[in-house]
């Protein structure tokens, strides 16, 4: 009787492997940058990461709000339905002087134990620009992309003892 069970299960999940093989993608949202070159980019562009949610919804970051001359600006923080609707829950703004004070070009998120996102960006915070300078930030976000907050600026001890550059995060005990 377990050899038939063992079949029946592995002939099930070979069946919706190969009706799955035979499905086409289906696209659920398309970035979309205007103008000349690569930007404005309203909803963002060139995503770094995607994650599933607590709350069954997807998160990410797209790394660019504007692309021209080379300099990438801004990123987004969005959300997905699995559904397909979009949100922008924050985006990342080069302040008054373009230096990016609270980050520029986010990278991959985590959702923490408090459902709020977390993440960092490559470049702004510290000695930021219009481009690619500065040392990044650490930044903490609600699922509804309200409460945006600086966590931590990189680079702000002597000698950038505190780090700069941050690539990834990853979820301790």
């Amino acid at each position: 009787m377990k050899e038939k069970f063992v079949l029946a299960v592995f002939f099930a999940l070979f069946a919706s492997l190969a009706h799955a093989g035979n499905s086409a993608p289906v696209p659920v949202y398309t970035f979309i940058c205007n103008g000349s070159g690569l930007g404005p980019c309203p909803n963002g562009g060139r995503t770094d990461s995607l994650i599933l949610g607590s709350d069954g919804n997807f998160y990410g970051a797209a790394q660019i709000t504007t692309w021209e001359t080379s300099l990438v600006t801004g990123g987004n923080v969005f959300s997905l339905t699995p559904a397909g609707k979009f949100t922008v829950l924050h985006t990342f703004t080069p302040g008054v002087n373009k230096n990016f004070p609270d980050g520029d070009l986010p990278g991959a998120l985590i959702e923490g134990p408090d459902g709020n996102l977390y993440g960092e960006t490559i470049y702004g915070g510290i000695d930021g620009c219009d481009g690619d300078c500065g040392y990044g930030v650490l930044f903490r976000v609600s699922r509804t992309g309200t409460g945006f907050q600086l966590v931590h600026k990189f680079c702000s001890q002597t000698d950038c003892s505190d780090g700069n550059g941050p690539s990834a995060m990853v979820l301790g005990n």
